[in-house]
């Protein structure tokens, strides 16, 4: 079977997907009580290349929808 999950287990995943979604770690941090962000990043760095990867790209999008939009 299954075994149950932990408080710490959920609080673990919201944190992986909340960086893997490309929230802030600052933000993360906050909402987990770390007194300093570098807590949280020494814990989830592992999940950090490929947010880091997804928030570059988003912000590309961005990029170029703003030059787009100011070319038109």
């Amino acid at each position: 079977g299954v075994d149950a999950l932990s408080f710490n287990d959920f609080r673990d995943l919201h944190a992986t997907m909340s960086l893997e979604s490309g929230e802030t770690p600052d933000a993360v941090a906050r909402r987990l009580g770390h007194a300093d962000v570098s807590t949280t990043l020494n814990v989830y760095a592992d999940v950090l290349p490929g947010a880091e990867r997804k928030s570059l790209v988003n912000l590309e999008e961005k990029i170029n929808a703003q030059l787009n939009s100011n070319s038109a």
